[in-house]
């Protein structure tokens, strides 16, 4: 959680929750077609928030067709309040289980 990213800043009782991820396309044969959209944070009462795009961050994911075996390497940031203190990290996708992490 920072309250700024370079020249960039959430709005007032905001804060920048920036997540690392490193997703690997672990299948032999089929290809993934990774979207940050599938990821997003949930508050305290359960609303959905998007990621930001930050111009001074450079190592923001993108949608990309993972071949098998490849990797991709990134960040995803999310504008969050600051005095939430209860961040639920969801991953939605139509192929696979919902995922959720707690994060604190």
């Amino acid at each position: 959680m920072v309250n700024s990213l370079g020249t960039d800043k959430p709005k007032a009782g905001d804060l920048y929750l920036v997540v690392t991820f490193t997703i690997e396309n672990m299948s032999k044969t089929a290809s993934y077609n990774f979207d940050p959209g599938s990821l997003m944070i949930l508050d305290a009462s359960g609303k959905s928030l998007s990621w930001e795009v930050v111009k001074s961050e450079s190592n923001e994911l993108s949608a990309k067709a993972l071949k098998p075996g490849d990797k991709l390497d990134g960040v995803i940031v999310y504008e969050v309040p600051q005095a939430d203190k209860t961040l639920v990290l969801e991953f939605k996708n139509a192929s696979s289980p919902t995922l959720k992490w707690m994060i604190g």
